[in-house]
This record gives C-alpha cells, sequence and structure tokens, in this order.
C-alpha cells in the first residue's frame, strides 16, 4: 500500500509540471497560474480578510501551489506555511518564502520539522484531484493540524480532466462531520469562491443540532417577512400624453 501511495504521488507530481500550471491553467483554471500580476492581487484580498476575520498567528495552506497565499499572508506578518505535491510550484516560490514552503502530499502527516498545530488551515481547490479514499485521507489530516479549516473545491467543473472527485459542499461536509468538524452558518469565505466554506471542531452533537435549528427558524422568519413585503406591494399605471390623449398604449406598469 505504502508503495502504491508513492506511485501515485509520483504522478501527480509529474502532472502538476509547467505545462499544467501555465498552458493547461490558462485554458482552464482562470489565467496562467505563474503570471504573478494576475495572481497575487487576488490572494492579497484572501491574505487581508484571513487577517481582518481570523486574526490568526499561524496559518497553513494545503496545496500552497507556488505559494502566493503564503508570500501575502507572511508579508502582513502571518506565521504562514504551505505545501504542493508539485515540486515544480514549489520552486517557483518567492525566494524569501522558500524556507516555509515544501514538496509534500496532502494524504501524509506533515513531517516533523514543520509545525503540528495552526490556527487555521485553508484549501483552495485540490480535493477534486484526488480520488474518494485520498479526499477523506486529506481531511483527516487537515483536522489534525487545527480547529478550523476553510475549504474550497468546485461542485460542479466536471470538464477539467484532472478533476476526478468533483462533489457538493454536502459530500464533504460528511467526510468533516465524520471527524468532529461542521460547517460555519454564518461566515462564508465566498471572496475565495462562491462556493468556499469554513469547518470548525464541536465536541457535542447536541451543539450543532442547536445551531442548525437557530439558523433555519431565522431563514424562516425571514423568508416569512418577504412574503409579507411582497404581499404590500403595489402596482400603478402611469399614463403619459404625447399630444393624442391618454391611452393603454402610452403607459407605464410600475
Amino acid at each position: 500500500m505504502i508503495y502504491i501511495n508513492i506511485i501515485q504521488d509520483e504522478i501527480m507530481n509529474l502532472t502538476y509540471s509547467k505545462e499544467f500550471f501555465e498552458d493547461f491553467y490558462e485554458e482552464n483554471g482562470g489565467g496562467n497560474y505563474l503570471d504573478r500580476e494576475r495572481w497575487i492581487p487576488f490572494f492579497k484580498e484572501v491574505a487581508q480578510k484571513i487577517v481582518e476575520n481570523f486574526n490568526p498567528q499561524t496559518v497553513l495552506d494545503a496545496g500552497c501551489a507556488c505559494g502566493y497565499l503564503v508570500e501575502c499572508l507572511r508579508d502582513l506578518g502571518v506565521e504562514a506555511y504551505g505545501f504542493d505535491i508539485s515540486s515544480f510550484s514549489i520552486k517557483q516560490v518567492r525566494e524569501d518564502i522558500k524556507p516555509y514552503c515544501f514538496v509534500h502530499s496532502i494524504t501524509e502527516p506533515i513531517p516533523k520539522e514543520y509545525p503540528q498545530k495552526y490556527d487555521l488551515v485553508i484549501t483552495i481547490e485540490v480535493l477534486e484531484h484526488l480520488l474518494g479514499e485520498q479526499g477523506e485521507k486529506a481531511i483527516f489530516n487537515l483536522c489534525q493540524y487545527s480547529d478550523v479549516v476553510i475549504f474550497s473545491s468546485t461542485p460542479d467543473d466536471i470538464e477539467d480532466r484532472t478533476h476526478v472527485n468533483v462533489r457538493p459542499i454536502e459530500y464533504w461536509a460528511r467526510i468533516f462531520a465524520a471527524n468532529k468538524f461542521t460547517k460555519e452558518l454564518i461566515y462564508q469565505p465566498t471572496y475565495i469562491s462562491p462556493w468556499a466554506a469554513t469547518f470548525v471542531r464541536f465536541e457535542e452533537y447536541k451543539d450543532v443540532i442547536f445551531n442548525y435549528e437557530l439558523n433555519m427558524r431565522i431563514n424562516e422568519m425571514q423568508k416569512a417577512r418577504l412574503i409579507d413585503v411582497k404581499k404590500n406591494e403595489i402596482e400603478f399605471q402611469l399614463y403619459y400624453d404625447d399630444g393624442g390623449g391618454f391611452c393603454e398604449e402610452d403607459s407605464i406598469v410600475v
């Protein structure tokens, strides 16, 4: 089994080469990933939001690619680390950030020479690249490193040939729940992607049920208010005269 995992990791390392981050990403991923001017502004915004909302001292980016988020977080004074399966992408990390980024598989525990616990773990568009069992191992590992995980994995991009396990959020939520993590219902990091979610560790299932019931009740109350507002809307018709007198053709319904 260990031998098979080594072979799989090596295949993934070869897959995520210069051609993947440059040519393939240009066509399928929103632009050449090696273009710093294209991506650094995005990761600067993500880093700023993370600092504003979590104020973490330590962060781990699992699947950091070229280390852009690690770089932006460290520029803000956060002790950030990152790893990626691609040796090519780690070589692209900014020179002063290279000591904090390393080649590693998300399905394996972090090497002992790096911190084992973090205030926040983040993984962006990584797990759709892993088969089901590998994804479960990855989430298990992420849940060992922190009590808070920001998670983003596309729910519908099946055209990307490297996406072998595209799933809706409830699929991932079930795996997180098996590790005693539940989705945060209020804070949603949509500045990363529309489907990004925050998962937090819980101790008692009764607390999870309470939070879900509370949010369901608030949602129902808000829905009822919207219905009342729509019922009280007044429709009226404006007529205008262009010289031929008032008529239905020369009117606007508001």
